[in-house]
Order: structure tokens, then sequence, then C-alpha cells
């Protein structure tokens, strides 16, 4: 899924994210928990406001973000679904 991100000045060669757009809502990032890089673009765990992690994949040529991996946190009130949590 490519997405809009939101970053701040690099404080190393790799742009940093602060936020970014799942359609027209916001999610900000709380915490980087890990980089890596790869050939062609560097990956970013995040631990996310709402609560989920993201997998956020920066890729510098073009430049480009996508989401890689989501992780919902299931409350214990969310109705369950065969295979995972109903998202909201």
């Amino acid at each position: 899924m490519i997405l809009h991100v939101e970053t701040s000045p690099a404080q190393s060669d790799w742009p940093q994210p602060t936020g970014f757009f799942l359609g027209k809502k916001h999610i900000d990032v709380i915490e980087i928990i890990d980089r890596w890089p790869s050939a062609d673009h560097i990956f970013f765990k995040v631990q996310a406001g709402d609560g989920s992690t993201y997998i956020l994949r920066h890729d510098e040529n073009p430049e480009q973000w996508e989401m890689t991996f989501f992780g919902a946190v299931h409350q214990p009130d969310e109705p369950f679904k065969r295979g995972g949590y109903y998202l909201s």
C-alpha cells in the first residue's frame, strides 16, 4: 500500500517517519522500534499512536513509501472474526 509519510529532518542518512495517512486517517508515529536497510530501500518498524505496529518501506528512487506490515492491537471488547479481529 502506497502511503503519504511525514518525516523529520534526518539525524542519519535516512528520513525519519513522524506520521502517515491511511486514506484520510492520520496516524502518528510514536516510536521507531527498529530500522534496517536493504539494497534499494530502508525499512522502519514503528509503534503508532493508534496502538498498532507498522513496517514502512522507503524507496529513494523513486521517492516513495509503502506499508509492508500491519499488526493491530486487540482490545478486549472488540468482536472476534475467523482468523483475526475486525478492524474499526
